[in-house]
């Protein structure tokens, strides 16, 4: 966020940020459906975010290799995680920023997850590079987000911790899920 004038802030990455979100609102609505009722009720979220990997490393964050490995490196730059969560959060659920009296905009008819991400009680986010320099099991070959959301009443596997080690493989269960993007992904 940045102050552009008095009372008034504006996201740096605004339309990176507009479009991230229109992006995990879109595979919502694909998998999910357009007779979704958005979940009005508590919540776990679980994400691993992949991000662009750069084109210099931190020496520090990389794990020694041996002859033939690929080394992985821990994603210590920004955006920081938790800016990164917020900005899946908000896109589960968009606001109707609308005023009185004000049409309806775009945004007022987007799909929603949920009908508040208020409705989150339970969050845990993971930030790794693409594959195979990855640190997490869930991270994709390209930058992304691997989303798992669940009543909070619903036994799920637990969230797996990123290592520098070589993480367990992709799992199974969204493995077509990622297969699928990556075909829409090559066909753009």
């Amino acid at each position: 966020m940045r102050a552009v004038a008095a009372g008034v802030i504006k996201h740096e990455n605004g339309p990176k940020l507009r479009a991230w979100r229109d992006t995990i609102t879109r595979e919502a609505l694909r998998i999910g459906g357009s007779d979704w009722t958005p979940i009005d009720g508590p919540v776990r979220l679980h994400v691993a975010l992949t991000v662009p990997a750069p084109s210099r490393v931190n020496i520090s964050a990389v794990e020694p290799i041996e002859h033939g490995m690929v080394p992985r490196c821990a994603p210590m730059t920004t955006p920081d995680v938790d800016k990164l969560l917020r900005a899946v959060q908000d896109a589960l659920s968009p606001r109707d920023d609308r005023k009185a009296g004000e049409t309806t905009k775009l945004r007022a008819r987007r799909f929603k997850l949920l009908t508040d991400d208020c409705r989150i009680v339970d969050s845990l986010a993971a930030k790794t590079y693409p594959c195979p320099g990855h640190t997490h099991p869930w991270a994709l070959p390209w930058p992304g987000a691997v989303i798992r959301i669940s009543s909070l009443d619903v036994d799920t596997p637990p969230f797996p911790n990123s290592t520098l080690r070589r993480p367990d493989a992709f799992p199974p269960e969204v493995g077509e899920l990622r297969d699928a993007v990556g075909l829409r992904r090559a066909a753009v």
